[in-house]
């Protein structure tokens, strides 16, 4: 009587263990600068004009964690935020960066938070980081070789696919105006076993936030281009964005609003030579 039960029992869990072979699991871990900086219930206020005085002191920081389901290692985190920082220190127009710890900033601080942060730390500019990353694991047929140890350990089985995006905004903390934008993306597809799915997705987990990052230093150049271009005009964004007016290291005051054509003037001359020490085609200073 024991057999055919036993038989029965064996035949369920095999058709379960079948069942699981084939699947999709997800894991996604992200934050949010939007609901950092404009936290539910905060009234939202008009950006004011802008004016920046060369060089400039920059922060950067991570968002606090959104909607998440795994958070980044805060190791891992300064690590990409010193690479990046690295690469702002090159532009002539940065004094310094400070990088920001993750738990400076508040979950739901906005701007009252940068505003502490802009007198702890004496820094004009803000860059806040934001990533949204997503592994995905779907079984493939050879999956059913995970019935056998061997197969666990030596079929791969598991297609992982990696999607992360790196986001980063430039804020001017006084006037509440965000500068300019950038973001950096990765895909990732490989293979795995059974056995080594964890190793793997932690792999590429790390290779998409590395391979994102050289990405986003590739576009905040670009970035800071067309946001010098709009400078040139004397706002932000375009029409409709807050007016902006830099002054240099000397105190000499480069406005972008001059009105009418005509040949350059000191003002225009020296905006231009502003441009160019902007980085305006993404030019860094030789190391």
């Amino acid at each position: 009587m024991n057999g055919p039960r036993t038989g029965g029992i064996l035949a369920i869990l095999v058709f379960a263990t079948l069942c699981g072979c084939y699947g999709t699991s997800t894991s996604r871990r992200s934050t949010g600068v939007l609901d950092f900086l404009y936290p539910e219930g905060s009234a939202a206020a008009p950006a004011e004009d802008v004016a920046l005085t060369l060089p400039v002191r920059v922060g950067m920081a991570f968002a606090p964690r959104g909607t998440m389901y795994n958070d980044y290692p805060e190791a891992s985190k300064v690590e990409l935020l010193e690479r990046i920082g690295a690469a702002f220190e090159k532009k002539s127009f940065i004094e310094s960066v400070e990088i920001l710890p993750s738990h400076y900033l508040q979950e739901t601080g906005g701007y009252d938070n940068l505003d502490q942060l802009r007198s702890a730390f004496g820094i004009d500019l803000v860059v806040l980081l934001s990533y949204d990353q997503t592994q995905l694991t779907k079984s493939n047929n050879w999956s059913i070789t995970y019935l056998t140890v061997v197969g666990a350990y030596l079929v791969e089985g598991d297609e992982n696919t990696t999607l992360t995006l790196l986001d980063a905004v430039v804020v001017d903390i006084p006037s509440r105006a965000l500068l300019f934008r950038a973001a950096g993306t990765s895909k990732i597809e490989d293979q795995t076993t059974a056995a080594g799915a964890a190793r793997s997705m932690q792999e590429t987990s790390q290779r998409g936030f590395d391979d994102a990052t050289e990405k986003l230093i590739e576009q905040l150049d670009l970035a800071l281009a067309e946001f010098s271009g709009q400078a040139l005009q004397g706002t932000v964004r375009g029409m409709g964005t807050p007016e902006i007016t830099i002054n240099s290291e000397d105190g000499v005051v480069i406005d972008g609003n001059y009105g009418g054509g005509g040949a350059f003037g000191l003002a225009e001359g020296g905006f231009v030579a502003l441009l160019v020490a902007l980085g305006v085609l993404g030019r860094r200073r030789d190391d």
